[in-house]
């Protein structure tokens, strides 16, 4: 995706113009850019940090400026497929939240979109670092958190 957006914003596929034209964007959606750091598209490096607000935000403007049902043929359906297949297998959110999944030791995040009840679209950005519980425990509790926005918004 990072190279796509090279391509598509600046004519070459590349890291480099990927991560410029990400940079270009928060800075058109007045986003923060000071205390982001990006040298790949790989959300498992620790050279990049970036924080839920932001990811939250940036997902929230790009929704502004892109049909949301073209946004998230890109992102897993939760309780359906990809890595987050298993989550929300007993909550009526299944099927209405569509997330990226990314974790690392003692970490766990999940960013994407959710399709209320009422019909509303929220984009959403949870971090959760540096946990002593477990794994399944943490996701469970995240789980419960989207859930919740779901079910009161």
């Amino acid at each position: 995706i990072l190279k796509m957006m090279g391509y598509q914003l600046r004519g070459q596929g590349s890291g480099q113009n990927g991560i410029a034209s990400i940079f270009k964007l928060l800075r058109k959606y007045k986003l923060k850019t000071k205390p982001l750091q990006l040298h790949d598209g790989s959300g498992l490096s620790t050279r990049n940090q970036i924080n839920s607000h932001t990811l939250a935000g940036f997902l929230s403007k790009l929704s502004g400026d892109f049909d949301i049902q073209e946004l998230i043929e890109y992102l897993p359906k939760g309780g359906i497929n990809g890595t987050v297949r298993g989550m929300f297998q007993k909550s009526p959110a299944r099927g209405k939240v569509w997330l990226k999944s990314g974790s690392m030791e003692s970490i766990q995040s999940y960013t994407g979109f959710i399709r209320s009840k009422s019909g509303k679209w929220h984009s959403f950005s949870i971090i959760v670092n540096g946990y002593s519980d477990s794994y399944l425990t943490v996701r469970s509790r995240i789980e419960k958190i989207i859930t919740s926005i779901y079910n009161h918004s």
